[in-house]
């Protein structure tokens, strides 16, 4: 099929009327790519698909609708790729380059960009051009430029006070009457209140979580849920009931927000058309005091502070890497367990069982490091060889596919010739006729025989055509499968059948603990895999 791909950035919709640029609004796009493939004969009667990001940057490939597009290029249900103009599918010149000379050539993909006049087919065993690569830097450029005023701008209003993000501190919503401040919003406003009165009262920050889950006060994410807040409402948690703990009400203690002041440019993106962020030092953010509404006051923040840094810390910590880092989870919350690597023998367990105890409903036990991996190196050699095991399967699954579609080619080439026979035996009859040689009546006859025949092995043929070609497997699935294989055949030579961190990154996407001595070691490609599986007929 054509991939048909759309993109409207922020940027733009800010452009035009109503919202959008209209030279780059989706509708455009649409009847623009149209109006091209209508106009070329060679995609008459073609299939297509539309992807569509609105409201996505280009400085970046993070787009749900790109990535659903790259799935199905990947799949090879895409062969052809068309966009508006390059800047459509992005503004990141060493990406939109990778793409354009690396990736969709390996896949066999075709490439149009219908303003630019570049078709990947003109370019086939050369590089993209001189005008296109300057056209691609152009809009790199363009998106930098962009972002540096986009900067300046909020810099500026930041400076005389008002907020530039959409979001407010949970107790605060935007203020209605003034556009840059917040007002308190009451319900969530008092669990704040009553956050700072337990800790003001000398609690630990664990202590008021688990006060807060006896009360069964709410958490914000919850808080949002519940009332649908716009934007705040979609929120993802990994663990399907959500408490306090003490990340969040620390969270809020150390919020200055909740005396009144407006703190802005907290974080700052390392690089532009990048998501992620680092935090910007104190001293350099921008902090406007007595500008909202308090909920608590000055005096009583300072104190909320004292409170926390009063609690004891941990004076020396061993560096946190180990063979499963990252991988081990809670089998009831899905958060990362906790990991001790300072005593003789390491355990593992989950905070919210420790701390929560009945309200989290996960397990307070901890569990034995070495037992952990081991059961993981286990998992994940027995997982190897099967797959080395499918790897096999695969082969012959190829290899007799090939043989059925020699098989189905020579037959569908053996009706074709049969069906020559018969019109040829169709023509001399007419000839006869023709000739004075038979009866009309007597033609009539043997031609309808005849006419029988053909359309018996016509049908015969489509029957045989019918037969699509095998859904092509995975390649990302089959890259996996084929280093199993490569870590089985490691792990056979090794005594102990040692497992490195290297194969735990390759292999495992998590190990899942339950509070029932119960593990579930999840492999990556899972669900890939075992669409080849079923489709091998590998049990």
């Amino acid at each position: 099929m054509i991939g048909k791909y759309y993109r409207l950035s922020l940027a733009d919709g800010d452009l035009g009327r109503d919202g959008k640029d209209e030279s780059n609004s989706i509708e455009n796009q649409r009847l623009l790519i149209g109006t091209y493939l209508e106009s070329k004969e060679e995609f008459e009667g073609q299939a297509s698909q539309e992807y569509i990001d609105d409201g996505y940057t280009g400085t970046n490939f993070e787009r749900p609708g790109f990535e659903r597009l790259m799935d199905d290029v990947r799949f090879g249900r895409i062969d052809t790729v068309i966009v508006k103009d390059m800047s459509r599918f992005g503004r990141d010149y060493i990406g939109v380059g990778d793409y354009l000379e690396q990736i969709f050539p390996v896949l066999g993909v075709r490439f149009i960009a219908v303003n630019n006049n570049y078709d990947s087919d003109k370019y086939k065993g050369t590089t993209m051009g001189l005008d296109m690569a300057i056209g691609n830097l152009v809009n790199s450029m363009y998106s930098r430029d962009i972002s540096k005023k986009l900067k300046t701008s909020n810099y500026s209003r930041w400076k005389k006070g008002y907020r530039t993000c959409g979001t407010t501190p949970f107790g605060y919503m935007p203020n209605p009457e003034e556009k840059g401040r917040y007002a308190i919003d009451p319900e969530a406003a008092e669990i704040v209140r009553r956050v700072f009165d337990l800790a003001l009262e000398g609690r630990k920050c664990s202590q008021i979580a688990y006060r807060l889950n006896e009360e069964g006060v709410q958490v914000p994410s919850e808080y949002y849920r519940q009332r649908q807040v716009k934007g705040k409402s979609n929120f993802h948690t990994v663990s399907a009931v959500v408490i306090w703990d003490g990340c969040k009400v620390r969270r809020i203690l150390q919020n200055y927000e909740y005396t009144g002041a407006l703190v802005l440019g907290k974080r700052q993106t390392v690089i532009t058309g990048s998501k992620v962020s680092r935090a910007v030092p104190d001293e350099e953010r921008i902090i406007h005091d007595g500008v909202n509404e308090a909920i608590v006051t000055r005096e009583e923040f300072e104190q909320a502070q004292c409170v926390i840094r009063a609690q004891k810390k941990i004076e020396f910590y061993k560096e946190n890497d180990y063979l499963l880092k990252g991988k081990i989870r809670c089998g009831t919350c899905g958060r990362a367990m906790n990991v001790e690597l300072r005593s003789v023998d390491e355990r593992v367990w989950c905070d919210y069982g420790r701390e929560m105890k009945k309200h989290s409903g996960c397990s307070p036990q901890d569990y034995s490091m070495k037992k952990v991996e081991g059961v993981v190196r286990y998992s994940v050699y027995n997982y190897c060889r099967s797959l080395a095991e499918l790897s096999g399967k695969m082969e012959e699954y190829t290899r007799l596919e090939a043989g059925r579609k020699a098989e189905r080619e020579k037959s569908i080439g053996e009706l074709n010739q049969q069906m020559g026979v018969l019109r040829k035996e169709k023509m001399r009859l007419y000839e006869n006729y023709a000739g004075g040689n038979i009866t009309l009546d007597a033609y009539k006859k043997k031609r309808e025989v005849v006419d029988a025949e053909i359309n018996a092995l016509a049908a015969e043929q489509e029957k045989l055509k019918a037969v699509g070609e095998p859904e092509p497997f995975d390649s990302a699935a089959c890259t996996f499968i084929k280093e199993a294989k490569g870590i089985a055949e490691e792990m056979e030579k090794s005594k102990e059948k040692e497992l490195t961190r290297p194969m735990v990154e390759k292999m495992v996407e998590a190990v899942y603990i339950y509070g029932d001595n119960r593990m579930e070691v999840k492999f990556r490609f899972g669900d890939a895999v075992k669409a080849i599986m079923e489709q091998v007929g590998a049990e």
